[in-house]
């Protein structure tokens, strides 16, 4: 499933921009975006703009990310997205959620977000987290209390 409602200027009250797991196809992926998307929709009466993440999500893309989490394109894409929403739609609530290698997206994007621009009301860090062999294995670095600067803790 691939959606680019932001992309094509869609203005809503919720926007959910979501990055999809490693091998899925289209932007949203197969798995859980376009379930999570469809359930959204329905709770929120239908005016829900939803944008998919466009990264090589891949094993190589996975390594990135988990090495590199704020430089990985999938990271840097969804925080372009965030921004593209809350200028075009300053009122919107944007959700950013990821499945598998999309969480590593997720903490990245948090990442490359300004401080004081967006309130951070809630984070889950995956639904399902790869496990990478690298300086970090996995996600445990995500499960715990992860800091962002500038972002309030509510």
């Amino acid at each position: 499933m691939t959606a680019n409602d932001v992309q094509n200027g869609k203005c809503a009250p919720t926007t959910l921009i979501f990055a999809r797991g490693t091998t899925e196809q289209g932007n949203m992926g197969m798995v859980v975006g376009p379930p999570l998307a469809n359930q959204l929709i329905s709770a929120m009466g239908g005016n829900v703009a939803v944008q998919g993440v466009n990264y090589p999500a891949d094993v190589e893309g996975a390594a990135e990310g988990s090495i590199n989490p704020k430089g990985s394109q999938g990271s840097l894409n969804m925080a372009m997205f965030t921004n593209m929403a809350l200028q075009a739609c300053p009122s919107t609530k944007v959700v950013l959620a990821g499945y598998s290698q999309g969480a590593q997206q997720v903490h990245g994007a948090l990442m490359n977000l300004q401080p004081g621009q967006v309130s951070v009301r809630a984070v889950i860090a995956s639904l399902v987290c790869p496990l990478i062999v690298s300086s970090r294995v996995g996600c445990g670095h995500l499960r715990r209390s992860t800091s962002y600067p500038g972002f309030s803790k509510h």
